[in-house]
């Protein structure tokens, strides 16, 4: 299970309304995310009558109206259905099947329903959706690559049905796809949606969307933009068009005419009813359609509609919209919705939930058992563990709750005993079990609580004010027992899409068992929640633990590592006085110099406007002079003055009482001419040298600033003792 309960609850926005819907109705819904490989379960938040005191495991989190939100990895889900005793799963090629293990009053856990994943088949990519159940409980399913109704085999991929080609021949165009169908009340197709019908026998260039009675082979409803999921619902036909984002009602009879019944604030996904309202599944984007018909959405757009990614329910009386949410937009559009009927707090156990391999449940004569196995047992099968057996009055799961690897609770649960943590001896056996604590804190208490589990220069950095001790952070801890074995670190998203990636270790026992990969994943999935775009990571080549940071990086899917600078360390000492003022006296021509003390708060509030996207005159953000304010270093740092105003400048910051590094060096395009910033980089070393007592100077260069490097390894070779390179690496959502 994933948790987010110490996270910001940022994934769905405007759910009161639907938190009470669900309350009302007694459902939850469980939705597909194929971006994000999540499937996500939404609650009320109610208790159930049922659930015992037994504490709910921490798999879940609740947003600012209390809808409580689960997510389970699956991956690229697409489309889903259920009823009380089963939910299937369609992904690009597979149908899960996940099977409701409780009944009667048994919970699990706190959970009032249970889907543990039971069988996965594999029908190819086939494009299911549509799912359903027949009279007898049999799942079916459209094919859209095959344009038929088909269910589950157990020799083949699939058992066909029912074919579009079954229809009269007269009925279909060249390109007629099936796009849904609904079934009656004995489970034969009865109503297919159809892209690509031919209304009109006498025009032979136009095709259509529609709704035909299989039965007869009548066109109950043409010219159609996309009809799709039709559903048969208290004796009449509800579908959605997809191109002009509305929801239709349609008699049975065709001299039936469809009314529509609302325009929905975003394009149908997909859709599930309950009652008497539609549950429909919207994404903000159009799908991808012929150009004709892109000039129809473009109007919608051009109206000043308003669409989102999410959910909306819709009264099927009235075309009310009764409740929205919306989603991320990290996440993309939800592509599956469905109902789970009579379950206020249920479950879902998948293929990569660890809980899947510890959660027995077997069949007697005197009914259900549920077993939880300890977590020594989950893999090995020699341990003796007691039983439970369910009934109506008794809690059917034992109340020993084993700690689960990639499912522990909140940082601030912790109790953690950190004396052994560095020590090569350490007790933790490799291979053991551990469990994942997630949470925020900020950077100086993070340092204060795990400084023997961090790495030193990070430590360093936060202690120095090179990273703020008040910045807030998200971490993730990996724990054995009480031994925590590795942690991962990363600043929370603000107003920035991209987050920073601070920390990631893991004790040298315990490396190339997934540790840090599990670490780093699940941390991801906490940062993509919170609304960032991208997480990035800098380190230095010559870290001593580079290789094993880019296996993992490698494994879960980052970008390969580029050479973001260079960095040139040497003695002050070394470097000639003559040769400093010579090329400090070129700066003169271009403009004033000035200590970078000495700016203005207009020049400031100037300098930081440059730095928003689009603006005039834009200063590109990594060549921010604002960095790592805490540090600045006033002695050595100046700016460069031309007309006015502030053309440049070189920044320095002070890492260590004996180290000044040069962070930044700028001018801009019109005022760069022959050693104009060489001028500041040696105006700022002959600072260093008669106004500081810093030894050591790193100078930090652009990896693409060639004339620099150039420069700087010919005429300056003899005072460098040392250089590395500082590396960038970045995943995307």
């Amino acid at each position: 299970m994933s948790s987010f309960a110490s996270f910001p609850p940022t994934v769905f926005q405007g759910s009161g309304d639907l938190r009470d819907w669900l309350r009302e109705t007694g459902a939850s819904l469980a939705l597909a995310l194929p971006r994000y490989n999540r499937l996500a379960v939404l609650r009320s938040g109610a208790t159930p009558q049922k659930q015992s005191s037994e504490a709910v495991r921490d798999d879940e989190r609740h947003d600012s109206d209390a809808l409580a939100v689960s997510l389970h990895t699956i991956e690229t889900p697409m489309k889903l259905r259920s009823n009380a005793e089963r939910l299937f799963v369609s992904t690009r090629h597979q149908m899960h099947e996940f099977t409701n293990v409780l009944s009667g009053d048994a919970t699990y856990q706190g959970h009032d329903s249970a889907y543990i994943l039971r069988r996965s088949h594999t029908t190819g990519a086939i494009g299911a959706h549509d799912l359903g159940f027949g009279v007898d409980g049999v799942l079916r399913f459209v094919t859209a690559r095959y344009n038929a109704v088909a269910g589950l085999d157990d020799v083949h991929s699939f058992r066909l049905r029912w074919q579009l080609s079954d229809l009269r021949e007269e009925l279909l165009g060249s390109d007629a796809r099936l796009t849904g169908m609904a079934y009656d009340a004995d489970d034969r197709p009865r109503f297919a949606a159809v892209e690509g019908i031919q209304p009109s026998s006498n025009d032979s260039t136009s095709t259509t969307g529609g709704i035909v009675d299989v039965a007869s082979g009548d066109i109950l409803a043409s010219q159609l933009d996309a009809p799709q999921h039709p559903q048969c619902y208290d004796g009449k036909l509800f579908f959605v068009t997809r191109g002009d984002r509305s929801l239709w009602w349609n008699p049975t009879e065709p001299a039936g005419e469809p009314k529509r019944i609302a325009t929905l604030p975003g394009y149908p996904v997909d859709m599930d009813v309950l009652d008497g309202c539609a549950i429909v599944s919207i994404s903000a984007t159009p799908p991808d359609r012929s150009p004709k018909e892109n000039g129809t959405e473009a109007s919608h757009h051009a109206q000043g509609d308003d669409l989102r990614n999410g959910l909306c329910v819709v009264d099927l009386s009235t075309g009310d919209v009764i409740a929205e949410t919306h989603v991320a937009d990290t996440l993309g559009p939800i592509s599956g919705v469905c109902v789970l009927d009579d379950a206020l707090h249920p479950t879902v156990l998948t293929a990569d939930d660890d809980e899947l391999r510890r959660t027995i449940t077997f069949a007697t004569d005197q009914g259900a058992v549920y077993h939880r196995l300890p977590d020594s047992a989950s893999s090995t099968s020699g341990d003796k563990t007691e039983a439970h057996a369910a009934s109506a009055n008794a809690e059917s799961t034992p109340t020993s709750a084993a700690p689960a690897p990639f499912s522990g609770g909140s940082i601030d649960q912790l109790d953690l005993d950190l004396s052994e943590a560095r020590r090569r001896d350490t007790r933790v056996r490799a291979g053991q079990p551990y469990q994942l604590f997630a949470g925020q804190m900020l950077a100086k208490d993070v340092i204060s609580r795990f400084q023997e589990l961090l790495p030193g220069r990070f430590v360093r950095r936060v202690k120095t004010g090179a990273v703020s001790g008040d910045l807030p952070l998200v971490g993730v801890v990996a724990v054995v027992g009480k031994r925590p074995i590795g942690i991962a670190v990363a600043a929370i998203p603000s107003n920035a899409s991209a987050s920073t990636l601070h920390a990631l270790s893991v004790l040298p026992a315990q490396r190339g068992q997934g540790v840090g990969t599990a670490l780093l994943q699940r941390l991801e999935a906490l940062i993509q929640t919170g609304g960032a775009e991208e997480l990035q990571a800098e380190y230095r080549q010559s870290n001593s633990s580079r290789q094993a940071l880019e296996r993992v990086l490698e494994k879960s899917g980052w970008d390969a590592p580029r050479a973001k600078r260079k960095l040139y360390q040497g003695d002050r000492e070394n470097i000639p006085k003559p040769f400093l003022e010579t090329l400090a006296k070129r700066s003169l021509q271009a403009g004033e110099l000035f200590s970078w003390s000495d700016l203005t708060t207009q020049e400031k509030q100037n300098l930081q406007g440059r730095l928003r996207p689009g603006a005039e005159r834009s200063i590109p953000v990594p060549l921010s002079p604002f960095q790592l304010d805490a540090t600045v270093d006033y002695d050595c740092s100046l700016g460069l003055r031309h007309e006015d105003r502030v053309v440049g400048w070189m920044i320095t910051h002070r890492l260590a009482p004996e180290v000044l590094q040069y962070t930044c060096l700028y001018v801009e395009p019109d005022i760069r001419g022959p050693g104009v910033g060489l001028s500041l980089l040696a105006e700022a070393m002959r600072r260093q040298a008669e106004r500081t007592d810093i030894p050591r100077f790193i100078w930090m260069i652009d990896a693409e600033n060639t004339r620099m490097h150039r420069f700087v390894e010919g005429r300056l070779a003899s005072v460098i003792d040392k250089q590395d390179t500082l590396l960038h690496a970045v995943t995307r959502f």
